[in-house]
């Protein structure tokens, strides 16, 4: 999956960007999200992996929903409605495209 250049979360405008690798605490991670500098960023040799790909941009996205509502939820809960959006998606054959006009 080839991922978007932004989202837009309510009124912000996240960058997407690909990077080596993601690690904090000596924990690597597949994605995260910097709301102070507006961008998403995802872990490149996950992104070569469809499924895994559009389920961690769904993840650091509903997190950019919850910063924007003003919703505190727990990082396994956006994990599980991250799965079960994707799951939905999946399961309808719906499409996610991105770009103007998609």
């Amino acid at each position: 999956m080839r991922p978007p250049k932004s989202v837009k979360i309510g009124g912000v405008r996240y960058r997407v960007r690909q990077v080596n690798k993601i690690v904090h605490n000596g924990r690597a991670y597949a994605g995260e999200i910097d709301y102070r500098g507006t961008v998403i960023r995802l872990e490149r040799a996950h992104m070569a992996r469809s499924n895994a790909a559009m389920g961690t941009l769904l993840h650091e996205v509903f997190h950019g929903v919850a910063e924007d509502r003003g919703l505190n939820i727990p990082e396994r809960q956006i994990g599980q409605l991250a799965r079960g959006f994707q799951e939905v998606v999946v399961n309808n054959g719906w499409t996610l495209r991105f770009g103007k006009g998609a």
